[in-house]
């Protein structure tokens, strides 16, 4: 209760919002999910340089220009994905779900 008396209106209100979202098993699910989803690209973008520059003795220049190349192909993927996807849902919205799978698919 102390910590309530401390917040002002607007935090309240905000804080009342959030914890009924969270009642929401729908929005529970959505969260966790994207914790999972995003602990791999954070241990990619942290941890893959080391691991390249060491164990898979590349060095550090090595293991940079790896990483490098993933960050161009993750930039041009969304940017070309994104051009595409935006393309065929003008021409039919139910074209863009299977750019997605086949995307998904081809890995």
């Amino acid at each position: 209760r102390e910590v309530e008396q401390d917040m002002d209106e607007e935090s309240r209100r905000y804080c009342g919002a959030l914890c009924s979202a969270l009642k929401k098993r729908t929005v529970i699910l959505t969260c966790l999910q994207g914790i999972f989803g995003c602990v791999p690209w954070a241990v990619i973008s942290t941890f893959l340089t080391d691991y390249l520059a060491t164990n898979a003795h590349l060095g550090v220049p090595g293991a940079t220009a790896v990483l490098f190349s993933f960050g161009i192909g993750c930039f041009a993927g969304t940017a070309v994905g994104g051009k595409l996807g935006q393309h065929l849902y003008k021409k039919d919205k139910r074209l863009q779900p299977w750019l997605m799978a086949l995307t998904v698919w081809g890995g």
